[in-house]
């Protein structure tokens, strides 16, 4: 049962460089630079990483020359690659570059970010990278999403294994397999307080009944997510990928979320997708 999991803490057993940061950006210096001198902050075992893998899309060519520079100054002793996009054969612009991260990523783990997630709390690599190796059905774990208050007849009519070790430092996300990917499942009090904080107004959202494959702040094993055909192009790049995803594994989050979102509500600003021309 993953419920009796132990997470193990012991930091200080794994120190080969077993990591790829990668990151994707698009036309947003500002939040590019934020992000990443957020996750130099707050990951506290940055020696894992052997290599950094940039993906911009159609930034200028001054901005690119910033990114580098940033990235020069925090991680001055680390392999670093710049995947340039500018010209696309696609209106799939995001499918298609992670088409290339799912080539390019050789390390059994990646740790992924997207140029709109700050870190706020620290973390250690090595406790995800740990239960990844030790738990065969858990292909990511995500420090992205706070635990949320589930309805109790919800899992009680579903069945769902919400708390992953005794400690209940990880929940699972649930994803119910005989139900529409997308499908509202009740009112998500705990985003709604977390997005008005963030925000500075009333939010509000639900939560759906999703597969668990995101392209948050997470940990994912590449020996597992590369068992699964990669991204199509298509408009659903997270959900189609995830719905195949979740025939073979789960996600699981830590009980608090050490990211937010930078800048305002995706309803008030333009998407990178829309900066682009872009069907995701």
């Amino acid at each position: 049962m993953i419920t009796k999991n132990i997470i193990n803490h012991n930091h200080k057993t794994l120190d080969t460089q077993s990591v790829t940061l990668t990151m994707t950006c698009c036309k947003r210096l500002h939040l590019f630079k934020r992000t990443i001198k957020s996750f130099h902050e707050h990951c506290l075992d940055k020696n894992l990483i052997g290599q950094i893998i940039i993906y911009d899309d159609s930034s200028p060519f001054e901005d690119r020359f910033e990114m580098e520079k940033e990235i020069a100054t925090l991680f001055p002793n680390t392999n670093v690659f710049y995947k340039y996009f500018n010209e696309i054969p696609t209106k799939y612009r995001h499918a298609y570059i992670m088409q290339n991260w799912y080539d390019d990523v050789k390390t059994d783990f990646v740790f992924h970010l997207e140029d709109d997630r700050i870190m706020i709390k620290s973390f250690y690599l090595f406790e995800m990278i740990d239960i990844l190796k030790r738990d065969e059905n858990v292909g990511i774990v995500n420090i992205d999403q706070t635990k949320r208050d589930f309805p109790k007849d919800l899992i009680e009519k579903y069945n769902l294994v919400i708390d992953y070790d005794k400690n209940a430092n990880y929940w699972v996300w649930p994803y119910i397999k005989n139900m529409r990917c997308g499908e509202i499942l009740f009112y998500d009090t705990v985003r709604c307080e977390e997005g008005s904080r963030e925000y500075g107004f009333p939010y509000y959202e639900q939560f759906i009944n999703y597969a668990g494959f995101c392209l948050q702040p997470c940990v994912m094993d590449m020996r597992k997510i590369k068992t699964i055909e990669k991204f199509r192009l298509n408009n659903s790049l997270e959900a189609d990928f995830g719905v195949r995803y979740a025939e073979k594994y789960i996600t699981i989050c830590h009980n608090e979320s050490k990211s937010t979102h930078l800048g305002v509500p995706w309803f008030q600003e333009k998407s990178a997708y829309e900066m682009n021309d872009s069907n995701r």
